[in-house]
């Protein structure tokens, strides 16, 4: 065998006068650190549980998020301007009323019935408006267990 200038002994610890007596790198009577080798698997064990337990209780406290979110889209929302445009329920409500409105649909009423045809217009607005309301409360109510 070659001289290695005692790197063999060394990482056998061969050599028991040298100055690195205490340090081993590997065992030669056996070289797997067990206890080492116990830690490890039962960290991995902790680690695992602890990611698990986790990505549960966030998935869990996720849900209102995830039913508020929905519920936001289910619901919708208006977006007045030149052409207005919507989504979700209140989309299907506002924005028909609001292009009536910008298309000047009350024009005819208003030739007809003159300033009292703007009254027609708001009244049947507040009715419309009404209609929706109170069609959404009675919903919501029968959702929440109501009669």
């Amino acid at each position: 065998m070659a001289d290695d200038s005692g790197l063999t002994a060394w990482i056998k610890n061969g050599d028991k006068n040298s100055e690195f007596e205490d340090y081993r790198i590997v065992k030669t009577s056996n070289p797997v650190e067990w206890d080492r080798v116990g830690t490890s698997i039962l960290l991995s064990v902790v680690a695992t549980l602890y990611v698990g337990i986790r990505r549960f209780i966030d998935e869990l406290f996720g849900i209102p998020e995830r039913l508020i979110k929905g519920a936001t889209s289910f619901v919708g929302d208006v977006s007045p301007g030149e052409t207005p445009t919507g989504s979700g329920v209140l989309g299907e409500l506002f924005v028909p009323i609001l292009k009536w409105y910008q298309q000047d649909l009350w024009a005819g009423s208003v030739e007809q019935f003159g300033l009292w045809g703007y009254l027609v217009a708001l009244g049947f607005t507040l009715l419309t408006l009404f209609v929706a309301v109170r069609g959404l409360r009675e919903g919501a109510q029968r959702l929440a267990g109501g009669d």
